[in-house]
């Protein structure tokens, strides 16, 4: 009797302390069916911590359906989730601005073109001021008049 008290004892520390390193790391590979039946398992073992991270995930990897169940099952236990939502959704959107900022072509780096042609006109003319280009492959000339 005590070797399988001593052998539960065991198995319930490790299992917690499997859970309390990182709960939800591979989340990643995993399906939602797969995840929401992992949460319904191990949830109680959380710490909010724990919650904030595979939220963090979750959101990471694009598991909608878990991260509503998980944020529902927050909600039943008087956690905050608004205030973690909305901690997630700033720093996602700030990267995603920076990366935007990053990437986005500053006003320098366009060529400038000028139009091949000018006109004016009076009663009596129309003047026209063609300049053409010496390689057909160029969309306008790069000089100006």
């Amino acid at each position: 009797m005590k070797c399988i008290n001593l052998f539960l004892f065991i198995n319930i520390l490790l299992k917690t302390l499997i859970l309390t390193i990182t709960p939800c790391k591979d989340f990643i590979k995993q399906d939602e069916r797969t995840i929401i039946n992992y949460l319904q398992q191990n949830l109680s073992n959380f710490s909010s911590k724990d919650y904030e991270e595979c939220t963090d995930i979750l959101m990471k990897t694009n598991h909608f359906t878990s991260l509503e169940f998980l944020l529902s099952e927050m909600t039943k236990k008087n956690l905050k989730v608004k205030e973690v939502l909305d901690e997630k959704i700033l720093n996602y959107n700030n990267y995603l601005n920076s990366l935007k900022d990053k990437f986005q072509y500053k006003e320098s780096e366009f060529k400038k073109v000028s139009p091949f042609l000018r006109w004016a006109q009076s009663r009596e003319y129309i003047l026209l001021d063609i300049k053409f280009t010496e390689d057909l492959k160029i969309p306008g000339i790069k000089s100006k008049f």
